[in-house]
């Protein structure tokens, strides 16, 4: 965690917070880059929807590898993040 002042615990969450968007940004400018046709969905998230294509499946592993110090199962994990933003996303509009 980032502590820039005594007590900063609040703007160390906000920047991990915005380091976390910013990297989801990046990882969903990189698939669309490669041809994804959704813009929304991030690498991560299209290797384990993908896992069985050849490819792919070499790239989720790879992915879950590099990220297994910090958690177990990334990709799979990713895809339901992307699930789960889209989700949000319906509702606040039809919310609206």
């Amino acid at each position: 965690m980032f502590v820039i002042e005594p007590g900063g615990r609040r703007i160390g969450f906000r920047l991990c917070r915005y380091g976390l968007r910013v990297g989801n940004a990046i990882s969903q400018l990189i698939n669309t880059l490669v041809g994804g046709d959704n813009p929304n969905e991030s690498v991560s998230g299209r290797a384990w929807r993908e896992r069985r294509r050849f490819g792919w499946k070499q790239t989720r592993i790879v992915i879950d590898f590099l990220f297994s110090p910090f958690h177990k199962n990334h990709c799979q994990t990713s895809a339901r993040n992307d699930v789960r933003r889209a989700r949000s996303l319906i509702a606040d509009s039809v919310d609206h």
